[in-house]
């Protein structure tokens, strides 16, 4: 279109060239310049509104990526806090079990050893109960003499246990 407009410009400023119309000329070019300048200026605009859309529409995509990435990266840390969060809980959870099963394998131990304290009691004081008995039964059989030495050996044997409770 334009070589269209700038041929026909031409062949009037020729023609008013020919007839020697130097001033119909020189307004025609002017007015063909006028109008290049002008198809130019618009074309230049229509360029630059081009490229500013295409800035525009550029910049919001940058921006949405952007914004999505901050977002995503909060995510991350979010689950980042809550992974801690569980594991720190799993570990309290597990301490505390096993506090607790120690804490009851103790008491159980400690009552057996007091139960074997008791049973050890027991059979101690049965067993002198048991030898003063036999020991008194054969007193009781015996002669004045050997009487007099199993009395003595029971004094003995008492004088032990008093020493030892």
């Amino acid at each position: 279109m334009t070589s269209w407009t700038s041929r026909s410009s031409r062949f009037v400023i020729s023609i008013y060239e020919a007839k020697g119309d130097y001033r119909q000329a020189y307004q025609n070019m002017k007015a063909d310049d006028l109008m290049q300048d002008s198809l130019t200026h618009k074309r230049t605009h229509m360029r630059s509104v081009e490229i500013m859309q295409r800035f525009s529409q550029d910049t919001l995509l940058l921006h949405y990526r952007i914004a999505i990435e901050h977002k995503n990266v909060e995510i991350q840390q979010a689950r980042g806090f809550i992974y801690l969060i569980v594991g720190i809980l799993l570990v309290l959870i597990l301490s505390t079990a096993l506090f607790v099963v120690r804490s009851r394998r103790e008491q159980e131990a400690a009552k057996l050893n007091i139960m074997n304290l008791k049973l050890n009691n027991a059979r101690n004081r049965i067993s002198p109960h048991f030898v003063f008995n036999v020991l008194n039964n054969k007193i009781v059989k015996s002669d004045n003499k050997e009487a007099n030495e199993l009395l003595e050996l029971t004094k003995l044997i008492r004088a032990n246990l008093d020493m030892s409770l």
